[in-house]
């Protein structure tokens, strides 16, 4: 089991490696890259065997990946949508419990001892990622959003001195993971390329902007009624997480869904220059609500 872990590190490293060097990800490396990140959960905490064959088949495609469609004799399921309306108030509690417990899960795997040691730069995680985003911000910039001029002059300010490491996956939430089709247990976490060691508090602190995301990709909550659905308030969520892990709780949590925000509003205004560049995946346009929406929300988390 060690050697098989050992060469999935090995495998994982050499992926991330060559896709931040040439800046792009093509299909082919994508489908590998999520059939090894599926080998780690089968391996790390011992799926059932079925599943554990396809991943070391390397049986995904593209489609399967994009698509999150059904992977060959494994059959799954996957929530796109927050408010899971299909689901009975029950079936909705189980869903948010698992998608909780396998992140503390994810937290208190011992990266070094499965040769993840080398995998990112232990400590000082937000400082660096604060200037990372910051940054690609800059370097994408097409407009003064005064939101954003704000945070980058109060993140710095507010960073935690907290210094746990853990694996952080960078992009954890409901969509990016994978359900048994029948049982609320999830058997995959899609979607690593953003992951590397980090402050395991980020990872949390994502997951709490399901509460306050008025995306039409992502969806809302707006409007959910906690006490009737089974949906847990964002305190009860994080709450959990603290039990999982050991906490009394997480002081100033707010920074951490805000930090959250302003990385995706550096992401949308990189997406939205490429756009607008004519080399992007989307139709160039000159709205950019998006990015400005996403710096107010996480200024307003901030100051709160």
């Amino acid at each position: 089991m060690h050697s098989e872990l050992n060469s999935f590190a090995a495998r994982l490293r050499s992926w991330q490696t060559a896709t931040v060097a040439h800046a792009t990800r093509n299909p082919d490396s994508e489908s590998d890259f999520n059939a090894l990140a599926l080998e780690l959960f089968a391996l790390q905490f011992n799926f059932n065997a079925a599943y554990r064959k396809i991943c070391e088949a390397r049986q995904l495609t593209p489609k399967t990946v994009a698509h999150w469609t059904q992977i060959p004799a494994v059959p799954t399921a996957a929530f796109k949508e927050l408010e899971l309306t299909s689901l009975a108030p029950a079936e909705r509690t189980a869903v948010y419990d698992e998608l909780n417990a396998v992140l503390a899960q994810l937290h208190g795997v011992d990266y070094a001892a499965i040769g993840l040691g080398d995998y990112g730069r232990p400590g000082n995680y937000f400082t660096r990622q604060i200037d990372r985003w910051t940054k690609q911000y800059r370097g994408a910039e097409t407009e003064t959003i005064e939101a954003m001029e704000e945070l980058i002059a109060l993140l710095p300010e507010r960073a935690p001195t907290e210094e746990t490491t853990t694996i952080a996956h960078g992009d954890y939430r409901l969509e990016n993971v994978m359900f048994h089709q029948t049982e609320p247990r999830i058997i995959a976490v899609l979607d690593w390329e953003l992951s590397t060691l980090g402050n395991p508090l980020a990872d949390i602190g994502y997951g709490g902007l399901l509460w306050h995301s008025v995306s039409e990709s992502w969806g809302t909550l707006t409007g959910v009624d906690f006490k009737t659905s089974g949906i847990p308030t964002e305190d009860a969520y994080v709450a959990a997480y603290c039990r999982r892990t050991g906490r009394d709780g997480i002081e100033d949590f707010n920074f951490y869904v805000g930090f959250a925000a302003f990385r995706l509003a550096s992401i949308g205004q990189g997406v939205f220059k490429r756009n607008l560049d004519g080399i992007g995946t989307g139709n160039a346009s000159r709205d950019n609500s998006g990015t400005r929406g996403l710096a107010e929300l996480a200024l307003s988390l901030m100051k709160q």
